[in-house]
């Protein structure tokens, strides 16, 4: 899930700054690393920027973002779901049920299985965002 961030973060970057050259000056660098940290602070901000600054709408973001909510709890709540993520539970339960991971007593089950559906997830993913990115039309 790491890798799948970074990647998709990097690739939308990449392509908007090699389109507009934001450090020919100091106010338009300044406005353009204002503008990238709030672009990739959230895979939903991510997902909006990716159709707002590259035209690319066609991806589905769904898993990944369903996945984030595992990553999340696992990261931050060691396993549970954080208190953020129990102020909307029944709907991040929801959400990790439609991607095969199950929710026990608010701890996040997460198996060998599922790890492999994950990874198979999260690459076929990395490689939908490079193929619409390396196809789209400038």
């Amino acid at each position: 899930m790491s890798i799948t961030e970074a990647f998709c973060a990097d690739r939308l970057l990449n392509e908007v700054e090699a389109e507009i050259a934001p450090y020919r000056t100091a106010s338009l660098s300044q406005i353009w690393d204002s503008a990238a940290v709030a672009a990739v602070s959230t895979w939903s901000n991510q997902r909006q920027r990716y159709q707002d600054w590259l035209k690319i709408s066609d991806i589905d973001w769904s898993y990944i973002e369903a996945l984030a909510i595992a990553r999340n709890a696992i990261v931050h709540g060691l396993g549970k779901l954080t208190r953020q993520q129990l102020q909307k539970r029944q709907s991040n339960v929801s959400k990790l049920q439609s991607i095969g991971i199950s929710v026990v007593d608010d701890k996040v089950q997460v198996g060998d299985n599922e790890l492999s559906a994950i990874a198979g997830r999260c690459i076929s993913h990395i490689e939908a965002v490079d193929e619409k990115v390396s196809l789209r039309t400038r």
